[in-house]
C-alpha cells in the first residue's frame, strides 16, 4: 500500500476502521470485507492516519 493516503482515503479509513474492528460485525458485512485485518493494519500503519487519530483524540479530550 502506498505510504501516503489521499485525503479522501484517509477520511474513509478513519470512518471505517472502527467498524472493521467491531467484534459484533454482522456476518453478511464481514463477508464483504475479506481482508479486513490486513486493511486495518495497513491503515493504522500510515503516518497520516496515526497523526489524524492523535489529533482527534486530543480534540475529544478538551
Amino acid at each position: 500500500m502506498n505510504a501516503r493516503l489521499s485525503p479522501l482515503l484517509l477520511a474513509l479509513a478513519l470512518a471505517g476502521a472502527p467498524l472493521a474492528r467491531a467484534a459484533d460485525l454482522p456476518p453478511a458485512l464481514a463477508d464483504t470485507l475479506p481482508d479486513t485485518h490486513e486493511a486495518v493494519a495497513a491503515i493504522d500503519a500510515d503516518p497520516g492516519v496515526r497523526r489524524a487519530q492523535g489529533e482527534r483524540e486530543a480534540a475529544l479530550a478538551r
